[in-house]
């Protein structure tokens, strides 16, 4: 059966109704799949939402980091955040310290390496939510964990961009996004 005349006939209304949808059709998909994805997971744990102690508590007009330094834990043949209940495994963990606030904990060198306040940060954090993080993640009792950060070289190594202190900042670094790290990560028993 033939469709009648006026609805296969194309017309300036029916060109730019096409093309609107053409248009507003994507965009509007987008939209509505980023609104699914924030229902999906509304706590999910991020790079950018790892959280600096340094943002948090005050700053000793002396010394940049002071307040943190007192807070910091030294780690030893286990890195084990005791405020949480956990432990990893990382080689050269005896030259670690951390510093846990809320829901975070970031790490640094401690001062067995490097007694330059600046370069102490690794620049690398652990968090952990009850929401899922993906698949980054691991569930430990009732909490999500995840290693995350961005690797920052130290401009005051005094052996320069390849001294001993990046290197080991590097080093941590790269272990810290292993899987094996993370399989490391378990419940202090």
């Amino acid at each position: 059966m033939p469709l009648p005349k006026s609805l296969t006939t194309v017309t300036t209304f029916s060109r730019r109704l096409a093309l609107i949808l053409f248009i507003l059709l994507p965009v509007l998909g987008f939209y509505l799949g980023t609104q699914y994805e924030k229902d999906l997971a509304p706590q999910a744990v991020t790079t950018d939402q790892v959280i600096s102690p340094k943002a948090k508590q005050p700053v000793n007009k002396t010394s940049p980091t002071a307040s943190l330094k007192k807070n910091r834990t030294d780690c030893t043949s286990y890195c084990a955040i005791k405020e949480w209940g956990i432990r990893f495994y990382t080689t050269d963990a005896n030259k670690l310290s951390y510093a846990v606030e809320n829901d975070s904990a970031e790490f640094y060198l401690n001062d067995s390496v490097t007694k330059i306040e600046e370069c102490k940060s690794v620049g690398l954090g652990l968090s952990r939510s009850k929401a899922y993080g993906g698949e980054e993640s691991i569930k430990l009792g009732e909490y999500y964990y995840r290693f995350a950060g961005s690797f920052a070289v130290c401009d005051g190594d005094p052996e320069g961009y390849q001294g001993s202190i990046n290197q080991l900042k590097g080093k941590f670094f790269g272990q810290f996004h292993w899987p094996q790290l993370q399989n490391s990560l378990s419940l202090i028993p």
